[in-house]
């Protein structure tokens, strides 16, 4: 049988950083996946723009 490691407890003060950190984290997490997702949609944007272009430049 392996030997459990012993559950240490938090006190308030660790615990009130580790919600803060983890707060902090997601925070980060949703803003860097919000402006990939705005910077995926501008090179969309600017690739239907390069192809209108090209288009209008054919006639």
């Amino acid at each position: 049988m392996a030997k459990r490691k012993k559950k240490t407890t938090r006190t308030p003060e660790q615990e009130a950083r580790w919600e803060r950190t983890t707060k902090l984290v997601e925070e980060r997490m949703a803003y860097h996946s919000e402006m990939s997702r705005l910077l995926r949609e501008r090179e969309r944007e600017q690739a239907r723009l390069e192809e209108l272009r090209r288009a209008a430049g054919e006639r």
